[in-house]
């Protein structure tokens, strides 16, 4: 990763609740050249000088994260005008996913997005809040459609490599 910011090509702006989206991101940065990744609470107002402009964030309770909304729509002008990928990382996958990705952008920036795609979830209960929890266990109780499977531990997994290569060769 290059330190001179007019060597940046890339700019990768995501927020990661629990760090699955932050994989994700790191996932995609290594397999691209000249970028940079950041968590969208530390990213620069002036992003006017990048090429390509991937956005991710995960979705809790059918929602992505505040302040992607808020970066998405402070930036519009120029995210339209950018190469530009939008990612989210969620537990539901098919056609479920798939819906989450459009709910979670404006349409504006779903309309010029070179890549697109949901990348699938983590789960990784130890690390989570109580109320988030107390959510995880209902729904695996539920049989939830779409949900993975969870361990014995209600860790799962369903991250799909796959996709962010496929990402990957969309956007480069």
């Amino acid at each position: 990763m290059s330190s001179n910011k007019k060597d940046l090509k890339t700019l990768i702006v995501y927020d990661s609740k629990y760090g699955c989206t932050e994989k994700c991101a790191q996932i995609l940065a290594s397999k691209l050249e000249n970028v940079e990744v950041v968590n969208v609470k530390d990213a620069l107002e002036d992003i006017g000088f990048y090429d390509t402009i991937i956005i991710g964030g995960s979705i809790y309770m059918g929602r992505i994260q505040k302040r992607i909304r808020e970066f998405c729509k402070r930036h519009i002008k120029i995210l339209t005008k950018k190469n530009l990928g939008l990612f989210i990382t969620c537990m539901f996958v098919g056609e479920r996913g798939k819906q989450q990705l459009l709910d979670a952008f404006p349409k504006e920036l779903l309309e010029v997005a070179k890549a697109k795609d949901f990348f699938g979830g983590e789960i990784t209960y130890q690390k989570m809040k109580f109320f988030d929890r107390l959510l995880i266990k209902l729904l695996s109780k539920s049989g939830e459609t779409g949900m993975p499977k969870f361990d014995e531990n209600r860790n799962a997994s369903n991250l799909m490599e796959d996709k962010i290569e496929h990402f990957r060769n969309l956007i480069a």
